[in-house]
């Protein structure tokens, strides 16, 4: 049975501390450019995944561990996003341990917090050149939670979102993305 840990922290000495607090030896780490390695004579297992890069893959690979234990925790620090997408697409039945590194210390949030109605969630891929399509889509659409991959910046500037009537939760990675549902 695999039990694992699923962090986008790449500091070393906060990386660690996420280990030791951890009940887990495994762990997957996602980064975006750069990260520590930790030094290998610790007794973690520790997989690095570049997110752009090999982000479905390391996907498809959490979705295996956990379809087959519960056993899992979430260790994120906040203003990444690749973690957090991943944690609202994953997390939508379960109530995983799911701890946030908050001035410097890791705070467990409350389980309800950790439901998600995949249902509310629209995941959009926007082309750079072409933010008005994005923003037809998203007028259109009855989900108000919306995942937006690059342009949300163009999409904002335009004020192509906040003429809505609808409220909307706006994410974006930053940069493209392969199509993931």
């Amino acid at each position: 049975m695999a039990k694992v840990m699923i962090t986008n922290i790449t500091k070393e000495n906060d990386l660690i501390e996420a280990l030791d607090k951890s009940e887990f030896n495994d762990a997957i780490v996602f980064y975006d450019e750069t990260h520590e390695k930790i030094p290998k004579s610790y007794h973690w297992n520790v997989n690095y995944v570049k997110i752009n890069d090999d982000f479905i893959s390391a996907l498809k690979q959490v979705k295996d561990i956990l379809r087959e234990t519960e056993s899992c925790e979430f260790f994120i620090e906040p203003n990444k996003v690749g973690i957090h997408l991943m944690y609202e697409i994953l997390c939508n039945d379960a109530d995983y341990n799911t701890y946030i590194l908050y001035n410097g210390k890791f705070k467990l949030l409350p389980p309800q917090k950790n439901r998600l109605n995949k249902h509310q969630i629209m995941i959009l891929k926007t082309l750079k050149d072409n933010p008005y399509t994005a923003a037809e889509i998203i007028r259109k659409s009855k989900i108000t939670r919306t995942i937006v991959y690059d342009g949300l910046k163009k999409l904002q500037d335009m004020d192509l979102i906040v003429k809505s009537e609808r409220k909307y939760e706006l994410s974006s990675l930053g940069f493209d993305f392969l199509e993931l549902l």
